[in-house]
């Protein structure tokens, strides 16, 4: 009988970036960075890893390379011979969906710039660990978790995408053959890490139940990927001033490698399962928060985990996450100087804010300053400096924090979006005025002369209300006129058809 794995629908993460050469410290390249046009992390598509399933059902695996012979027969050369010869040789040389990698192979298949290949060796690893001839290969499967983690911190090629998708579909299929964690805890026991940590956990008296194995793959996966050491007291020279002897590339891969780690838990789905334990939910919650406060570049891929593992939640977790955890870490707000937090505000901390305030998120009840709408006609003067910080941050790509208010703002109705009510008509106006014109612009008192990437966000934003954007917003007429107003027909699209030749200018001899 074929196994299969029951899958829930996930989004879907675009193609991998290729892994940067080493910079300098603290830096991070275009091609390394995680930033993509929709400000998602890319990890592959747990859902385009195929079926686990025995062999008697890999049939199908064949019609593609058929497909390929019949291309390459059809290739003749000058004296018109047929190339059928060589066809049917590479036929045979050619892996399919029928064709099992080695289980030490896959591991290297999950390193591939090609997302098939690493598709297939992550089927390949699931199917050994869970479909051997004897069931469950526990030792081969916590030997595959301990190289899923380490594979993380890898910057090889395209390591992090394969080996978390790989992580995320091998916890999804562990805890769906037992949903207490039975089937992890079983695995967890033949590792060497895990062993030493129960066996402490136990001469403390503490419970080895259905919770253990949760608690116990976090605390592998922080060790794992550590990248900020304890500074050793009392040793000459024990630590550089982030308190670790990590440098450079290796101390920003291991950073990377937990982020993907957290977020291949958040993809797998586990911890929206009942009776998943809270305190590793909240902890994951912490340590993204930490990896906000770790370095300016990673601000926003953390903020957008936070948003995605939230999201993942059901209301009353996402209540005691909040109230718990992302308030008082992230968010925390001295008692009646509300404006002057606003005024500290990143663009980060702005969308996670705004996706907890969601309107189906009324019936939660969060603390200070949650507890009342941040994005109002009377804050949009405040937060206006925060929000146009995003032109020159991710230039040409929008900040994440303008997915989050679009998505705030409006409501989906079957083909396209619409505002809400009255009141977010009134917040687009006053974004218009004190957002684009005031400031991008530079219409405002005081304002600057308008570099090229703060014309360039105007025109996003706008074209976004106009509905070109993927979310495709319609817009009431009344409001339409707010959006096109003449300030910003003539800085966004007036001035860029006079600068580029279009109006007003001779066309070159």
């Amino acid at each position: 009988m074929a196994a299969a794995v029951t899958r829930r629908g996930k989004k879907k993460a675009p193609t991998p970036k290729k892994a940067a050469q080493d910079v300098s410290h603290g830096d991070v390249t275009e091609e390394e960075s995680i930033h993509v046009d929709d400000g998602d992390v890319p990890m592959d598509d747990v859902d385009a890893i195929p079926e686990i399933s025995d062999k008697a059902s890999d049939g199908e695996g064949n019609d593609s390379n058929e497909s390929d012979v019949k291309e390459e027969d059809m290739d003749e050369d000058t004296n018109g011979k047929s190339k059928s010869k060589k066809s049917n040789k590479n036929k045979k040389k050619q892996p399919n969906d029928a064709t099992a990698i080695p289980f030490m192979d896959t591991f290297y298949q999950l390193s591939s710039d090609h997302a098939n290949e690493r598709a297939l060796a992550a089927r390949d690893l699931i199917r050994h660990c869970f479909f051997s001839d004897n069931g469950l290969n526990a030792k081969d499967a916590a030997y595959a978790i301990t190289r899923l983690l380490n594979g993380l911190c890898t910057g090889r090629a395209a390591s992090r995408q394969g080996f978390a998708s790989c992580l995320s579909s091998f916890l999804r299929m562990a805890y769906s053959s037992s949903s207490d964690g039975g089937t992890l805890m079983t695995i967890l026991k033949e590792d060497e890490f895990a062993k030493a940590l129960l066996k402490d956990g136990m001469d403390d008296d503490e419970s080895v139940d259905g919770k253990t194995p949760a608690i116990v793959l976090r605390q592998k996966l922080l060790t794992t990927t550590q990248f900020i050491q304890p500074e050793e007291k009392g040793k000459k020279g024990g630590g550089d001033k982030f308190g670790g002897k990590m440098k450079g590339m290796e101390e920003r891969d291991h950073a990377f490698g937990r982020l993907f780690g957290i977020l291949a838990m958040v993809r797998s789905g586990v911890l929206g399962l009942d009776g998943f334990p809270s305190s590793v939910t909240e902890g994951y919650t912490q340590d993204l928060i930490e990896l906000y406060s770790y370095k300016k570049w990673m601000r926003e891929p953390a903020a957008n985990a936070i948003i995605e593992l939230v999201s993942s939640l059901d209301t009353g977790v996402v209540e005691d996450v909040t109230n718990n955890v992302i308030v008082p870490k992230l968010l925390a707000a001295p008692k009646g100087k509300m404006q002057e937090w606003m005024c500290t505000l990143t663009p980060e901390q702005i969308a996670v804010a705004l996706h907890l305030q969601m309107p189906q998120n009324k019936s939660s009840k969060y603390s200070y300053p949650l507890d009342k709408p941040l994005l109002t006609t009377q804050s949009l003067p405040t937060l206006a400096s925060a929000l146009s910080s995003t032109s020159t941050a991710v230039h040409p790509r929008c900040h994440i924090v303008w997915n989050a208010m679009w998505l705030y703002l409006t409501e989906d109705i079957e083909t396209h979006r619409q505002l809400r009510s009255d009141e977010s008509s009134q917040i687009i106006d006053a974004l218009i005025q004190h957002v684009v014109v005031d400031v991008l612009l530079g219409k405002g008192e005081g304002g600057s002369s308008p570099t090229n990437e703060r014309k360039s966000l105007a025109l996003q934003i706008v074209s976004t209300l106009a509905g070109s954007s993927g979310l495709q917003i319609v817009l009431p007429s009344s409001v339409i006129s707010s959006v096109l107003c003449p300030a910003v027909v003539e800085g966004v699209f007036m001035n860029v058809l006079c600068a580029s030749g279009g109006i007003g200018k001779e066309k070159g001899r």
